[in-house]
């Protein structure tokens, strides 16, 4: 959407009248064959909330007569969660909620303000001088931020004149917390606002900036399964069954490998990429889009096949601690337990066992997974056994990486005697900080370590007197236990 209209709302019973008869007498396209239409609906109406604190939604279903549908506790809370500020407050606004509706009350697995608006972000300032929006770039924008500017949204292609829309209040401050929270230089920002436009003023529930992500392509079905994955294959994905559960992309982050579902809106798109690839498994694309980080989903603007060279397995070692799989899924967000708290005498538990061993590894601030086959299972099992470490069972081991799967080939206890790991780094500079003896980085994936991503890494006092930002780096990365920085670095203009 490049454009923002004044709305009179007077017309909405008629609309939402109309789109609830058209959505009820929308054939199933004919292409969608071995599509089995989902069991949740869209619901678009006005949300209404009374007096004593709970939510209703009113759709005008026929002859401007308006039907009121309970929402469920749980769609309450996705109202607190998705809805955030002075929207869900205020009610009375247009939503659209995703779910099914059972004797008036519907349950709801997803909602959002049904306003939303796509640009650039700015500022009244730069808007009024007649520069073009995607030309304010992070740096400049952090440079007026220090001037408590008046942010808003430009809406255009950003190369012609556009319309500028200032957010209010609470808009102010998500933009600002935005603008500080980019870390490299670059075009300008792109972003999607959830809102209400009052008086040429967007009232903001969030602001989501675009992003770049690149994953492999799996479905929901894929997850719930749990399967390493290098089991996905294209028939896989095609498969109607699997299809029709929903797609999405495992990235290998700073938690690991994770999965973030695609929005309903992409699902067509990805399937018809997922159709005209030629690989048989490992279908990897690069994504443009606006994640959304509560509901873990990303809504797609572009995207392609990731054509470039696939890496192949390669031989390294791991440093980790023994954990299970059943313990890593209850707690792969960190907001419970972390692998430092397993025991010897928990692991060795039947439930334990059963739930299958394998590696838990710190990339950056939280723990990913490495699974294991039988062979390597049997050996964390006998490890675990004859250790006399009561928790925290920390390890080496060597052997075969493919993305999530970690083929063992010999696995040590690590007491700490040991040298560090060490692994080759390549990136830029994007900021010296001299406070915390570092260098932020943006770098290339570490293999066997990381994924691509900007971090701060501790160097000696003699690089930071002479590195600059912009300068390309390349360094030894050293690691023991949960410590780290970089040795040998080279920088070059």
């Amino acid at each position: 959407m490049n454009h923002i209209m004044k709305t009179n709302l007077s017309f909405l019973p008629a609309l939402l009248g109309l789109l609830a008869i058209a959505a009820a007498f929308t054939p199933t396209p004919a292409a969608a064959e071995n599509v089995v239409p989902p069991p949740h609906e869209a619901f678009i109406g006005v949300l209404r909330k009374t007096p004593s604190g709970e939510f209703h939604l009113e759709i005008d279903e026929s002859a401007g007569k308006p039907q009121t549908y309970a929402i469920d506790a749980a769609g309450a809370i996705l109202i607190d969660d998705q809805i955030t500020g002075q929207a869900a407050q205020r009610g009375n606004i247009l939503v659209k909620a995703i779910g099914r509706q059972e004797q008036g009350i519907l349950h709801v697995t997803g909602i959002e303000e049904y306003q939303e608006f796509v640009g650039w972000l700015s500022t009244r300032k730069h808007h009024n001088a007649g520069h073009q929006p995607n030309q304010l770039n992070q740096e400049a924008l952090k440079t007026e931020a220090s001037a408590a500017p008046e942010f808003g949204l430009e809406t255009g292609d950003g190369d012609r004149a556009t319309t500028f829309y200032a957010f209010d209040a609470a808009g102010q401050k998500e933009a600002a917390a935005l603008v500080k929270s980019v870390p490299e230089a670059g075009g300008g920002l792109h972003v999607l606002v959830n809102g209400a436009v009052r008086d040429e003023t967007i009232q903001v529930s969030r602001i989501l900036r675009e992003r770049s992500f690149t994953g492999y392509i799996v479905t929901n079905s894929f997850i719930a399964e749990d399967r390493p994955l290098k089991d996905v294959t294209r028939d896989y994905l095609l498969d109607s069954g699997h299809a029709t559960s929903g797609y999405g992309y495992v990235v290998n982050s700073c938690g690991g490998y994770e999965y973030f579902p695609f929005y309903h809106d992409g699902q067509a798109r990805i399937r018809e990429l997922v159709t005209r690839s030629t690989k048989a498994d490992h279908i990897k694309f690069i994504v443009q889009g606006f994640d959304f980080w509560r509901g873990r989903t990303t809504r797609i603007t572009s995207a392609a096949e990731d054509l470039s060279a696939e890496a192949p397995a390669v031989e390294t070692t791991v440093h980790g601690l023994i954990s299970t799989r059943s313990f890593y899924l209850q707690n792969r967000l960190q907001f419970s337990k972390s692998p430092f708290s397993i025991t010897r005498d928990s692991l060795l538990t039947p439930a334990s066992a059963a739930a299958g061993y394998g590696i838990a590894y710190k990339p950056c601030c939280r723990f990913g997974f490495y699974r294991t086959d039988d062979a390597g299972h049997a050996q964390l099992a006998s490890l675990v056994k004859n250790s006399t470490t009561p928790a925290n069972i920390k390890v080496i081991a060597k052997g075969t990486l493919d993305l999530d799967f970690f083929k063992l080939i010999s696995v040590e206890e690590d007491t700490g005697a040991g040298p560090a790991a060490s692994y080759s780094l390549k990136g830029r500079v994007v900021n010296v900080l001299t406070e915390e003896s570092s260098l932020l980085i943006k770098h290339e994936a570490i293999p066997g370590f990381m994924a691509a991503m900007t971090m701060s890494f501790r160097v000696e006092p003699k690089i930071l007197k002479i590195a600059k930002k912009g300068q390309t780096v390349t360094a030894t990365l050293r690691v023991k236990n949960d410590d780290y920085w970089l040795e040998e670095v080279q920088l070059q203009p």
